[in-house]
């Protein structure tokens, strides 16, 4: 009986074809970077790429290639992973056997001229209400 389930197995193995898909690709851009890229990761979204340079990440928007923003690291950084779906970024050094976790905030602006407004026009923080969605 033995025999017979070991023979099965085998003839299985050998019925059994791999199937092969077609693979497209599609270039979406390039980015040129100033600096020697250590490391990069991007977003669960696909929107945004982080490059880990020696001492900071930036951050550039995809597929445009525009830079969004940067963040300053300890240059012994080597690594980065994430960013998670909380916005934590996690950021590596193998020589200091150190993970450092950044927490990332994207601050919206909104143009506002010719909105109505309540209280000085200068003020430092604005709260905008959208009130109108139909």
């Amino acid at each position: 009986m033995r025999e017979l389930t070991v023979v099965f197995v085998i003839a299985l193995f050998f019925m059994v074809s791999p199937l092969y898909a077609e693979l497209r690709t599609d270039v979406l851009g390039s980015i040129d970077l100033e600096a020697k890229p250590l490391d990069m990761a991007s977003s669960a979204d696909g929107k945004k790429l982080y490059v880990l340079t020696r001492g900071m990440v930036n951050v550039f928007s995809v597929p445009d290639g525009k830079l969004i923003g940067t963040v300053k690291t300890d240059k012994k950084m080597d690594r980065i992973a994430g960013p998670s779906p909380e916005d934590l970024l996690l950021l590596g050094s193998s020589k200091e056997r150190k993970v450092t976790v950044v927490s990332l905030d994207f601050i919206k602006t909104f143009d506002l001229t010719g909105s109505p407004v309540k209280g000085p026009a200068d003020a430092s923080v604005t709260i905008v209400v959208f009130s109108d969605f139909q």
